[in-house]
This record gives structure tokens, sequence and C-alpha cells, in this order.
């Protein structure tokens, strides 16, 4: 059965969650595309405020989330195993189509988000060096 809301509607209402936080220290959204490929309908959009954006992409439930700092990335994941927090993060979760995942981000933003929301280029490229040179562990360990 499909599910009554498309994906744009679903990031809006998850951007109106992170927006709670990301507003108020000055960040906007906006919503970039729309669109329909192999894997179905999705969505994308970010939060920007001067060189920093978070970019969400949702398709069956918030997928891709990537942080911007000037010209340095990191996606969630990584921005968490970065700072030794990846056990207590609480995105990623399960895949739905649900806005469980907007409220993840939001917690992890809360708790561990300083190095976005208040970090500059220089020392947000320090947590992407300290990623480059310790990648994930792959396989089985």
């Amino acid at each position: 059965m499909e599910h009554p809301f498309s994906p744009e509607e679903q990031l809006l209402d998850g951007a109106a969650i992170l927006g709670e936080l990301l507003e108020p220290a000055g960040f906007a959204f906006a919503l970039l595309t729309i669109g329909n490929s192999s894997g179905g309908r999705f969505a994308i959009g970010e939060f920007t405020r001067g060189n920093h954006r978070l970019e969400l992409h949702y398709r069956f439930g918030l997928g891709i989330v990537i942080y911007h700092v000037g010209d340095c990335s990191l996606p969630h994941t990584e921005l968490m195993r970065s700072q030794g927090f990846s056990k207590q993060a609480e995105f990623p979760t399960v895949l739905d189509k649900s806005l469980l995942g907007f409220h993840a981000v939001l917690s992890d933003l809360r708790n561990y988000g300083g190095p976005f929301l208040n970090a500059d280029a220089s020392q947000f490229a320090i947590l992407v060096e300290w990623c480059a040179k310790n990648p994930k562990p792959t396989g089985l360990m």
C-alpha cells in the first residue's frame, strides 16, 4: 500500500522538527529537489547558515544526512564517530516512512552537534581529517 504522504511533505514536516533547534540558531530551510528515480520518489533539502549546510535526503524515510562547513563534509555517522559518539547516536534509525529519523537527528544535534552548529571551517576540518586518517572498519572483525 502506498504511503499517503509524499517524500516532499515528509521532508517539509521533518524540517519543521529540526527547525526547532536550527532556526533559532540562524539556519533557514530550502527544498532543493523533488523527483522520481528507479528507487521511487525522493526529496532533497537543506538548512543553511553562512557556510554551514545540513543536507537531507528523504525517500522511504530520512536516509542521507550530510553536514557541510566550508569545503568540508561529513555524513552524520562520521560526525558522530569522529567525536566518539557512534554508540550513543540515535540516527540512523530503521528506515521507515515516519518522521522518526528527524527526531533522532534532532536529538543527536542537541547532544553532539556542537562541531557543526558552533565550529568554524578550520575546526570542522579537523574532524574530517581525523575520519580520513581513521577509516571506519569494514567487514568482520
